[in-house]
Parts: C-alpha cells; sequence; structure tokens
C-alpha cells in the first residue's frame, strides 16, 4: 500500500507554533503573602501553594516557525462504524521525535498560509470568549 503525503523529506515548510500565555495577580485568599493564619498559626495558602500568585486569564497564541521535514509517519484506523480515518504527522530537524512533531494540520506551504490560520484560530478565541462574556450578563 502507498500513502501520498502532504509534504516530502527534505522540504521546508511553515510549522504553526503555540504558546500559552497567562496572566497573574495577587492571591485573593492571602492577599499574595503566601500564607494564612489558622487558629493562630501561619500555613502555606492552599489556593496558590505559597507563591502568592495565581493564575488569572491565560489564552494560547499562534506563530509561524520554518522548519524542515525529517520523517513522515501515516497511519490508519477503522472506527467502529467501518469508516477508515488516516492520521499523518511530521518530524522536523527542529523538533526530533515524532512525539515532539507536527499534525497535517499545523504545517503549511507558506508563511502567508500559516499567519492566515494563526489569525482565524485568535479571531475564533475570541469570538469564543465574547459569547461567554455575553452569557454572563
Amino acid at each position: 500500500m502507498r500513502f501520498e503525503t502532504k509534504y516530502d523529506i527534505g522540504q521546508t515548510v511553515w510549522a504553526l507554533e503555540s504558546a500559552t500565555v497567562k496572566n497573574e495577580g495577587p492571591c485573593h485568599l492571602c492577599d499574595g503573602t503566601g500564607s494564612v493564619a489558622i487558629k493562630g498559626l501561619y500555613r502555606r495558602c492552599p489556593d496558590c501553594a505559597g507563591g502568592g500568585n495565581r493564575t488569572t486569564s491565560e489564552w494560547t497564541v499562534y506563530h509561524p516557525r520554518l522548519v524542515t521535514i525529517r520523517g513522515i509517519r501515516v497511519s490508519m484506523a477503522q472506527s467502529q462504524s467501518g469508516d477508515f480515518r488516516r492520521n499523518e504527522s511530521y518530524t522536523t530537524r527542529e523538533t526530533g521525535a515524532f512525539e515532539a512533531g507536527w499534525d497535517v494540520d499545523r504545517l503549511f506551504a507558506t508563511q502567508g498560509e500559516a499567519r492566515a490560520e494563526a489569525g482565524r484560530l485568535h479571531a475564533a478565541r475570541s469570538e469564543a470568549l465574547a459569547a461567554g462574556m455575553e452569557g454572563e450578563r
């Protein structure tokens, strides 16, 4: 059985990397001290684990990164309904092992395509946040 893949070994493509950005603020239980008084004894704050800060919000940002394909893994699986699902993933010189590899939907032939997908993902996140805020009103 032969498989056609979207990219070839040695090809340079744009990967869409993600990073989590967190906003932190002082813990409301301990007022940022990292400890609370219980019956006159000071103990590590259970909310911030003694760090004094808590994550107030977090979100994912996406940005393109130029990578070179080093390996390709294609697998097929059959679902209980009988449908076949194909999975295509790539390892790059920059990431090494397949465990740190890229799914085909996060690789793009051009930087413009990668930036467009990053913009789409950011817009979808903004819309979801706006919809959630309207539901709280």
